[in-house]
């Protein structure tokens, strides 16, 4: 998942800029997230559980989940459907992402588990994932 770089930061300072916490949280800033490359890890097909949670019988649902190349590695994942994004097949995210980050502000203070899922959430939703998911469940599934 390639992204434009955010001013002010190389690649080596993505690498070098975090560090697990004891409670196994990567602490960094939402722009320091949005300069670190993801790549594809895998991405899946769901059973009836998640269909049913989401009260449709006919939804395609999944999976997918995202690492950085960094030490320690950032993970993130989130569930899907399939839908018509402007008139073509693609994938929407449907439900708040997971993962080990946890956002802070320019002080080092957690910005909590609910403003880093939306923070996590608008960062996805402006990464273009869907193409990729799409080929990794066509390879995986035909």
């Amino acid at each position: 998942m390639s992204h434009p770089s955010v001013s002010g930061l190389s690649d080596s300072d993505a690498i070098t800029s975090f560090s697990l916490s004891e409670d196994g949280y990567i602490r960094l800033p939402p722009l320091l997230f949005c300069a670190t490359e993801l790549q594809h890890l895998m991405s899946g097909l769901e059973g009836p559980a998640l269909r049913q949670r989401l009260d449709s019988d006919t939804d395609i649902v999944g999976y997918t989940e995202w690492v950085s190349l960094t030490n320690p590695v950032i993970t993130v994942g989130w569930d899907w459907r399939l839908a018509a994004v402007g008139g073509t097949p693609g994938c929407v995210r449907i439900a708040e992402p997971f993962s080990n980050v946890m956002f802070v502000d320019d002080y080092s203070r957690d910005l909590g588990s609910t403003r880093t899922a939306q923070l996590l959430s608008e960062a996805i939703d402006r990464r273009p994932w869907s193409p990729t998911v799409l080929a990794a469940i066509a390879a995986r599934y035909s």
